[in-house]
């Protein structure tokens, strides 16, 4: 009977502890998936030529492009429920393309490694699924460890020799018009809906050793609107070596 006892305990105590770290999960994941659907898009593919011609250090740069937007189908995220997949590429691919393109990526001497982007659009945006009051491509953000966020013609001339000459874009499909505010009822992994001018994100030191376990980062609002963050994101580590620069996630 001790013997038994003995035994039994140690797995009793096991299944409590393994029942107590894993249920509350379980339970977020049955209940998000028996979460509907957001409305299905009216329009679940399409294709959209765009131009943009620049300036880099003197030298004209041109590129003539077509944007293929498609839905994906329906997926679940744990910090945003149901959620629409989407996918966006470029029909040519002859420059990458992550949510926009690079307009320049390196090493500045005082600033670290720094990134400027030009948001061409997105899927939401292009196939009318939602309607948006504020918004059209054509921003340029940077990302460098002094701060992030948009950045105006002026200092993207003066500082960094980088001048937009000309940018064409299509027009977006007639489609579900859903609000693209923050109130919002259905949210998804919307790029779109993240370019606010006026919100910059920095992260509080310069450097971090490879170790790091945490990383903060300080959002500054200078619009007069109440922000909700909620998509998921992740993290990446860019390395310059040898003159080409490598993402590890």
């Amino acid at each position: 009977m001790k013997l038994k006892l003995i035994v039994t305990i140690p797995i009793i105590l096991v299944t409590v502890i393994v029942s107590y770290l894993t249920l509350p999960w379980l339970f977020i994941f049955i209940f998000g998936k028996l979460e509907p659907n957001p409305p299905r898009p009216e329009n679940t593919y399409g294709e959209f030529p765009f131009q943009l011609v620049y300036v880099i250090d003197g030298e004209t740069k041109e590129i003539e492009d077509t944007l293929i937007c498609e839905f994906k189908g329906f997926g679940w995220d744990e910090g945003n429920g149901k959620i629409i997949k989407w996918d966006a590429r470029l029909a040519k691919g002859t420059v990458d393309y992550h949510n926009g393109i690079e307009l320049f990526g390196g090493v500045i001497a005082g600033q670290g490694s720094t990134f400027i982007t030009i948001d061409i659009g997105s899927p939401q945006y292009y196939l009318g699924y939602k309607e948006y009051k504020n918004y059209s491509p054509g921003r340029v953000s940077i990302s460098s460890p002094p701060a992030s966020g948009a950045i105006n013609e002026d200092e993207l001339w003066n500082k960094y020799n980088i001048k937009i000459i000309e940018m064409k874009f299509s027009q977006p499909l007639i489609g579900n018009g859903i609000s693209g505010d923050e109130s919002s009822t259905y949210r998804d992994m919307d790029t779109a809906q993240l370019s606010v001018k006026g919100v910059a994100v920095s992260p509080q030191k310069m450097n971090y050793p490879s170790n790091t376990k945490k990383i903060v980062l300080i959002l500054r609002n200078a619009t007069d609107k109440q922000l909700l963050f909620e998509q998921s994101f992740c993290i990446q580590r860019k390395l310059m070596l040898n003159g080409k620069m490598y993402t590890m996630k």
